[in-house]
């Protein structure tokens, strides 16, 4: 028998001395900022930034052409392949503080709220996932940022005043006060603000209670499976996102949203998952329409 021939490996890279100048907190603040500004980016949504792509934005924000190609370059470092990847972004953002504050890209990296003090790593991370969801299904055209029309759209349908809908946003945009709310904000504002993890139309239904909405969730479930099937595509959730009222949901903002809901990312929702996703979020509840979760939050 031919012997096989020896398979070459890639030795694993040491993550560069810059590194060692942040905490591990800071280092995840800095790769999230990294993250939000790659989705904006990657235009095309192929899971890399061309230069094409930074010129685009990088020329709007006033940058010159010799300046954008030095950037790209200088991004493009693991492996120098004319394409800059996430984890190349990221490291770039490590490597080069000033990146942080740039226009058109960073912003100052602040000191962590003092009321992460008052929760454990573990639950702030589970604070934190309950916002992600939450943003999932509040961005509804998938940029990155929720606007104070995609808020004022989901929380009206919970019976939320409109003064209520601006006082929640001006609360929840702080970092920087740009009238946008980024992923971050929203999971700080969620842990500076405990009454969040509660409120109609945002906040999470105790497990106790879940059982309560189950034949809710099942005859949803069967309005959106239109071909019966007995799980959930794609393609049906992007079918009923389609005619929500509002600001219309991109194509970015319903993958988003169907990848929250598919818990074991086989490419579809069984009726399990779904129960466990629309009885868990008020927010998924409502934006699959849902009356269930009204009652506006008292300011």
């Amino acid at each position: 028998m031919r012997a096989s021939p020896p398979t070459l490996t890639e030795t694993p890279r040491r993550r560069p001395a810059a590194y060692d100048l942040y905490s591990e907190w800071e280092i995840e603040k800095i790769h999230e900022k990294a993250d939000a500004i790659f989705a904006i980016l990657d235009r095309n949504g192929d899971g890399e930034i061309s230069e094409d792509e930074l010129r685009s934005h990088l020329l709007t924000a006033g940058y010159a052409e010799e300046a954008i190609v030095e950037l790209h370059e200088m991004l493009d470092a693991n492996p120098r392949d004319g394409i800059i990847s996430q984890s190349e972004l990221r490291e770039g953002f490590v490597r080069y503080p000033p990146l942080l504050e740039a226009p058109g890209l960073g912003e100052t990296l602040r000191r962590r709220p003092a009321a992460y003090d008052l929760y454990s790593e573990e639950e702030i991370e589970k604070i934190h996932e309950k916002a992600d969801a939450i943003f999932a299904v509040l961005d509804r055209n998938g940029d990155g940022e929720i606007s104070e029309d995609e808020l004022r759209s989901h929380l009206l349908t919970a019976g939320y005043a409109e003064e209520a809908v601006v006082e929640l946003y001006e609360m929840l945009d702080t970092n920087p006060r740009d009238g946008a709310v980024s992923q971050s904000e929203l999971r700080e504002g969620f842990v500076r603000y405990p009454p969040l993890l509660e409120a109609p139309g945002l906040g999470e239904l105790d497990e106790s209670e879940w059982a309560a909405v189950y034949d809710e969730a099942d005859a949803t479930f069967a309005a959106l499976d239109l071909d019966g099937n007995g799980s959930l595509s794609l393609a049906e959730l992007q079918e009923h996102f389609a005619g929500v009222e509002g600001p219309s949901y991109s194509s970015v903002a319903v993958g988003r949203i169907f990848a929250k809901l598919d818990a074991d990312s086989d490419g579809e929702i069984s009726l399990a998952e779904f129960r466990g996703g629309y009885a868990r979020y008020r927010a998924m509840r409502l934006a699959l329409g849902s009356g269930f979760a009204t009652g506006g939050l008292q300011m």
